[in-house]
């Protein structure tokens, strides 16, 4: 019984002992990257802009007899008037009808290429569940109001606005950077899917970090992704780069339908 006690003991120690050591010697893997430049933005320019999208109500609709596919070719048209620099540095693709996918090339071919994405659609509104207008993009009390303003049109014309500047100020990439924007991702994305068929087709490699509620990146960074929503009806969707890829790993759950507002003055205010 004591020689049993003993050798637990010493199990015990020993592996406290590997434990210690192993925690001294453990260090963060994180990269501090330099601070970037700001960018020149005109706030009140952008400001509109994201309002002008959010008065276009690309709602993707369970039933397909509802949807309007014009909101989303009014949209289209939008961001290329809008985002002049980008329609004549990158290459623009309509991708599965609706969906947009644009090219920024690098100059190193070799580096791996990094892809964004964010979606065009957004999910029904009830307007009587609202204290302004869904879809009436108002600018009021230091916010923008409306459908897709936190899910996610923010996110396609906050990839555009930082592009858009970046090419008006010289910039060029090092790395090939794609945009990917599907036009349904509220009712599963097989707009997304599409745009990781032609990736695939282009023999363009997903290396994805992480599994569910993350979304990864094409090349060697990643993108998170997260999951829940406040107050719109949740769906299954999949990560761009990695669950609709055929060498895929797995999906992820989106619950869809973040509706309320964002601050007015980009990278202030509250959320």
């Amino acid at each position: 019984m004591r020689t049993a006690f003993r050798l637990i003991t010493a199990a015990l120690v020993l592996l406290l002992g590997v434990l210690a050591v192993r925690t001294v010697r453990f260090s963060t893997r994180q990269i501090t990257p330099p601070p970037a430049e700001p960018l020149e933005l005109d706030s009140a320019a952008v400001i509109q802009r994201l309002a002008a999208a959010i008065r276009l109500p690309t709602v993707s609709e369970e039933d397909s007899s509802r949807r309007d596919p014009n909101q989303l070719i009014g949209l289209h048209r939008l961001l290329e008037a809008g985002f002049p620099h980008v329609s004549n540095a990158l290459t623009r693709e309509v991708v599965d009808r609706y969906s947009l996918f644009y090219t920024w090339p690098g100059t190193d071919r070799l580096a791996p290429a990094v892809l964004f994405i964010s979606h065009l659609d957004v999910v029904p509104a009830d307007s009587a569940r609202w204290s302004r207008m869904p879809f009436a993009g108002d600018v009021a009390d230091g916010f923008v109001w409306g459908r897709g303003t936190l899910d996610d049109k923010v996110g396609v014309l906050g990839v555009l606005e930082a592009v858009e500047a970046l090419v008006r100020a010289g910039f060029r990439p090092r790395r090939t950077v794609y945009l990917g924007f599907g036009h349904d991702e509220e009712l599963g994305g097989e707009g997304a899917r599409a745009i990781a068929a032609l990736l695939e087709a282009r023999r363009v490699p997903p290396r994805c970090r992480g599994g569910r509620g993350r979304c990864g990146a094409v090349g060697d960074r990643t993108r998170r992704r997260g999951t829940g929503g406040d107050g719109g009806r949740g769906g299954e969707g999949k990560c761009l780069a990695c669950a609709h890829h055929p060498r895929a790993r797995r999906p992820f759950i989106n619950a869809a339908g973040r509706n309320r507002h964002r601050p007015a003055e980009p990278g202030g205010g509250p959320t």
